[in-house]
């Protein structure tokens, strides 16, 4: 079975994990910083569906799929060449910005900073946030 690691944990990597891991691959999502706690029996990734931090779903898969920020990208897979060595590395990700509204641009300038949510399967350590495959709250 083909192993897959997603870098990337909003609407597209998770997306992507969970339609991967239903089809039967085993897919690591990789989260900058996954859920310390181990998730509950029942409560956790779907089947074939686990979380770990970017550079264990790197290094311990055959084929990689970059979702993450287009902004932060080439920073992020630089930081992990030498575990994408030898790697078959799809990049979905696009070679945008956010703006002050918070959606998407194209424009060279660089948002406003403000706190981005997430919605993927992984929260970020401390989030209350409910009903993550990569967590053992429910």
């Amino acid at each position: 079975m083909t192993s897959i690691g997603i870098l990337g944990t909003g609407r597209v990597g998770s997306g992507l994990a969970r339609e991967l891991a239903a089809a039967g691959h085993e897919v690591t999502l990789g989260h900058r910083q996954p859920p310390e706690e181990p998730a509950a029996p029942g409560t956790g990734p779907a089947r074939g569906l686990r979380c770990a931090d970017q550079r264990t779903a790197v290094a311990t898969t055959d084929i990689v799929l970059n979702a993450t920020p287009g902004d932060t990208t080439l920073e992020r897979l630089s930081a992990l060449g030498t575990e994408l060595a030898d790697k078959i590395l799809i990049d979905v990700s696009n070679a945008t910005r956010h703006s002050p509204d918070g959606l998407p641009s194209t424009s060279a300038t660089p948002a406003a900073a403000s706190p981005r949510s997430s919605s993927g399967p992984c929260p970020p350590p401390g989030s209350s946030r409910r009903s993550t495959p990569c967590s053992s709250r429910s």
